[in-house]
């Protein structure tokens, strides 16, 4: 889903073909319009970039359905993150990732990455270089728990492209979205 019109940005349909190729069928909704029914019938949402972060607020905090933030602006509405200072964006081109002690590049040229302080329950699969507290890959499975205490309904994740991100990712960067989508859809 994107802002302000269904045919998406350029990011929204990167994103479009990309999951397409994993043999999901997508459909773009307006962030003013999106009815959270039509989201509770998909397999997966996919918040991009290009949202309003204030149209989305608490939508689908109470949806089942599996779900990628990339704005991470929603995510202590969605209760990913603490309410307050604890998501930002680094400007950076690489992101050192959990498994293993690697730092790679995900962008081909210098990009904002969005990241978030999640709790110990999510399954951190990237963070900004050199702080693991700024976790910008990562999931939460059914049973976790939230940042405000409650228990996750469903699997959610969110990813750190910003704006143009996804226009700019690298072969790694990709594969890094398809672990979380992996991961949510699990």
């Amino acid at each position: 889903m994107g802002n302000p019109t269904v045919t998406g940005s350029a990011s929204d349909l990167l994103l479009k073909s990309r999951l397409e190729g994993l043999g999901y069928d997508v459909a773009l909704m307006d962030d003013n319009a999106i009815d959270r029914t039509a989201a509770d019938s998909g397999d997966l949402i996919v918040v991009s970039e290009s949202v309003k972060s204030n149209l989305i607020g608490t939508r689908f905090n109470s949806t089942t359905t599996p779900l990628i933030a990339l704005e991470a602006f929603v995510y202590d509405d969605l209760h990913l993150t603490p309410t307050g200072n604890t998501v930002g964006y680094g400007i950076t081109s690489g992101i050192d990732l959990k498994q293993g002690s690697a730092t790679v590049d995900v962008y081909n040229r210098a990009n904002k990455i969005g990241w978030g302080d999640v709790t110990d329950d999510a399954m951190v699969l990237a963070t900004l270089p050199g702080d693991t507290n700024k976790a910008t890959a990562f999931a939460y499975g059914v049973g976790d728990t939230l940042a405000n205490g409650s228990t996750s309904r469903n699997n959610w994740g969110g990813f750190f492209a910003h704006n143009d991100g996804v226009d700019n990712l690298t072969p790694a960067g990709w594969q890094l979205f398809e672990q979380v989508v992996n991961q949510v859809t699990a």
